[in-house]
């Protein structure tokens, strides 16, 4: 009877743990996050949550307004189509701090969502791969452990600052999971769907769902990609125009829709418009990272302060070379292109066999690639390592590499803690931004020769075999 106290007795100090957590996130929601989000005229810089961009960007959609035109409390203008505003519009009606306390509650749920989403989605990848060798019935619990603490902070971060992150996050894991692991076609419709919500909210997680997509059609049987492309082909619909449509009107959401194109996604001055600091830095996309490297080697460490401007509401702008210059945006595009023919190399060798394990990989290969590709990657933004940190790992486990899962786990928490912990010397120097690079670029060839090595050892063996 003794294994029968201890599991009870571990049960037992889980369920107090988890009370002490919700207890400390109340008390930080009704405190720190709560006065956040408290708005006074004569004290602008005391607003310093981002949720209220979104409520603001809501209530001018609803007013006939152009939400791409008016800032914010903070002076941020709204920057996604316009499917998010009209999901938060309900709570426009709140007082700005009771605003971002909801939304706070509202993360904290879907914050728990996408934790226990993981830890489902690694069990079923467990059972179904349980032909590629002699594995234990469960996962390590160390695989899921360091791949939340590497989403840690940054997740806390989204928490904060009332940010999308934990729901873009959710909607992938569960799209994911309902596409991979199950046997029936209406719920693999169903995650097709949840696999566009994200990028009808914000347009950064398209390639990871584009590179799944195409490696689920080319590699599952018929009747399960059919039903997973008609499923994103049907959210993509009702996300883009059916909900925004039936609530603004056909025509009008068309007119948004170019606006946020024209506005947002094709502007050439995004920066300078809209009111962004992109040398802020929290921001780690490889973009700024390669000009922070250019400016330390120019000028030595650290780099010199650039002139600041006066932007809207007291926000301070840095001037940052514009993407449409000539001798800035050709080295940027090269180095993007090489990453995404580095990413294709990888998945083509993952999603050779087309299983479960190898399309999760890619599918975690692809977050992470997205916040290189972007040109702003805050630091709230790398909640979207949580696949990457999950799955990457759990493919090297499934095939008895278990140093090189532990290597692979353990780099990318510690880039985003050293990142958050030591921001004034790691911000600078763009630790997380090119570290990230180089776990990529050093786990996509190492996944290539792992794939090939293994394709060729197969083929050795049934030449033998003959």
């Amino acid at each position: 009877m003794r294994w029968w106290r201890r599991y009870w007795m571990a049960v037992a100090a889980l369920r107090w743990m988890a009370v002490a957590a919700l207890l400390c996130l109340a008390v930080w929601g009704l405190t720190d996050v709560r006065w956040r989000g408290q708005f006074r005229a004569d004290a602008p810089e005391l607003h310093r949550t981002d949720f209220t961009v979104y409520t603001n960007a809501a209530d001018v959609l609803l007013s006939g307004g152009d939400p791409y035109a008016v800032p914010g409390p903070r002076g941020w203008y709204y920057l996604y189509p316009p499917l998010f505003a009209l999901l938060v519009s309900p709570l426009r009606h709140f007082d700005t701090q009771w605003q971002v306390v909801i939304w706070f509650a509202i993360n904290v749920a879907l914050a728990y969502g996408c934790l226990a989403e993981g830890r489902r989605l690694g069990v079923r990848l467990w059972k179904n791969c349980s032909g590629l060798g002699r594995v234990a019935e469960q996962p390590p619990a160390w695989v899921g452990i360091v791949a939340f603490l590497a989403v840690l902070l940054p997740l806390l971060d989204c928490l904060q600052r009332g940010q999308v992150g934990a729901l873009i996050l959710l909607a992938l894991m569960v799209g994911l999971r309902l596409t991979l692991t199950t046997g029936n076609a209406l719920q693999v419709g169903v995650g097709g769907a949840l696999l566009a919500l994200p990028v009808a909210i914000k347009v950064t997680p398209a390639l990871p769902v584009l590179l799944y997509t195409v490696l689920l059609i080319a590699g599952r049987p018929r009747w399960q990609s059919a039903a997973a492309l008609g499923g994103l082909f049907a959210g993509s619909t009702l996300f883009w125009f059916g909900i925004p449509g039936a609530v603004l009107g056909w025509n009008e959401n068309l007119r948004l829709l170019a606006r946020w194109r024209d506005t947002v996604a094709e502007s050439e001055t995004l920066v300078a418009d809209r009111g962004i600091n992109p040398l802020a830095l929290s921001n780690q996309s490889l973009e700024v990272a390669l000009f922070r490297v250019g400016e330390i080697a120019q000028h030595g460490f650290p780099p010199p302060l650039r002139a600041e401007q006066a932007g809207p509401a007291g926000v301070r702008l840095t001037p940052f070379p514009p993407r449409s210059a000539a001798d800035w945006r050709a080295p940027i595009s090269t180095v993007r292109i090489g990453l995404l023919v580095l990413l294709l190399a990888a998945a083509v060798c993952l999603g050779r066999a087309a299983n479960f394990s190898g399309l999760a990989a890619a599918f975690g290969l692809g977050c992470a690639a997205s916040l290189l590709i972007s040109p702003i990657s805050w630091g709230h933004h790398f909640v979207l390592l949580f696949p990457a940190g999950l799955l990457v790992p759990a493919w090297w486990l499934l095939r008895g590499w278990r140093r090189l899962a532990k290597l692979c786990s353990a780099t990318l928490a510690a880039l985003v803690l050293v990142h958050y912990i030591w921001m004034p010397l790691a911000g600078p120097w763009s630790v997380l931004g090119l570290g990230l690079t180089a776990w990529f670029v050093i786990v996509c060839v190492a996944l290539v020769w792992a794939a090939r090595r293994r394709h060729s050892t197969s083929t050795t063996r049934s030449a033998s075999t003959a």
